[in-house]
């Protein structure tokens, strides 16, 4: 799958112009920008590429250059925009990091090191009451106990997205977004990937599809739903449905012993969650099911591991880096109020075929 036009990586030039254009929008220097030494070492470029990007702030009027002076801020608080004085900005998570984001180290490094870069300290508030139905009281009081720039949202639930949409906070979701909410996003492209599954499963002449996931359902599981079901649809006598587990490995054994006692027999087994991939086809190995020959299963999740199966799974694959990048360059803009509500990115991950994927036998 190529990449989506969404996420084509800009030019370190316009990077820099945005760095600046969100600091100068948030106040961080007052009305005069440090010296260009300065300044190229606290963005990590080159002399002559800050040049080019104070020249571009400067026809755009932010700033302005006088003889033998340090250039001034024109503008600090663009009309519209909400600005903040915080450099604080909260990770708010259902869950711990580690469980949700793809290889958590290179995707949190990243993230802290773009973050602190633009001038931002990230405070993390991780665990199951943010995944509660009424969260409305505890949001409350955390927004009121400190001034905060703006919020990041991890494994978030309908209550806690449409609380925030309410709100005049800052925010920016990465992951899906629930029915009915309309805020800053970043996500991967589920639907598109599972479409894609559902494609690369009907070329090899599968006819019984089953999207596997846990329950209860993310809303990015229902996204990974729709896209499979429209990829499945593109056959006729094509046939697709959802399975549940609790997420214990017991339970997905024993779905896999239901499954297999299903008639027709489903051939083709979409994983949710890398863990859970790779518990469903060990268990189909031991029941004696030959993979990919009788079975194909892919991966919707991706993670290092699964490279030491054998058979590899098959699975899209997540850029950490990209993706922390995309996550920060929002939050940075959504810090000064500079984002509108709706504005969502979308990354598609990169195919792995893989050895658990063939051509039914």
């Amino acid at each position: 799958m190529k990449p989506s036009p969404l996420i084509r990586p800009p030019s370190l030039i316009t990077h820099t112009v945005e760095l600046l254009r969100d600091s100068i929008g948030r106040g961080a220097w007052g009305k005069q920008l440090p010296g260009e030494r300065e300044l190229s070492a606290a963005l990590q470029v080159s002399r002559p590429t800050l040049r080019v990007a104070l020249a571009i702030l400067e026809r755009e009027g932010k700033i302005t250059v006088r003889q033998g002076q340090h250039r001034r801020v024109v503008e600090t608080n663009p009309k519209g925009r909400k600005r903040s004085t915080s450099n604080v900005v909260v990770l708010l998570s259902g869950a711990p990091l580690q469980e949700i984001v793809p290889h958590p180290q290179v995707w949190t490094d990243r993230f802290h090191e773009r973050m602190a870069k633009a001038g931002f300290e990230i405070e993390m508030h991780c665990g199951p009451k943010w995944l509660g139905k009424s969260p409305e009281r505890d949001l409350e009081l955390l927004a009121g106990q400190s001034r905060v720039a703006a919020w990041l949202l991890f494994v978030s639930t309908p209550a806690t997205q449409a609380w925030f949409q309410n709100s005049r906070e800052n925010v920016v979701v990465s992951g899906s977004l629930h029915p009915g909410i309309d805020l800053p996003s970043v996500d991967f492209d589920h639907r598109a990937s599972c479409r894609h599954a559902a494609g690369r499963f009907l070329a090899g002449g599968h006819r019984q599809l089953v999207f596997v996931r846990q329950s209860p359902a993310s809303a990015g599981d229902f996204d990974s739903e729709s896209g499979f079901r429209e990829g499945t649809c593109a056959v006729q006598k094509a046939e697709m449905s959802v399975a549940e587990h609790d997420g214990s490995p017991d339970g997905i054994r024993k779905l896999v012993g239901t499954l297999l006692r299903r008639v027709p027999v489903p051939t083709a087994f979409l994983v949710a969650r890398a863990n859970a991939a790779l518990a469903l086809t060990s268990e189909l190995i031991r029941r004696g099911i030959k993979v990919p020959d009788q079975a194909s299963v892919i991966s919707r999740d991706s993670d290092h591991f699964l490279d030491y199966f054998s058979p590899s799974i098959s699975r899209y694959a997540r850029d950490p880096e990209l993706h922390a990048r995309m996550v920060a360059r929002l939050l940075v803009q959504a810090a000064s109020g500079g984002v509108r509500s709706g504005r969502k990115v979308r990354i598609v991950p990169e195919f792995l075929p893989g050895g658990s994927l063939g051509r039914l036998v």
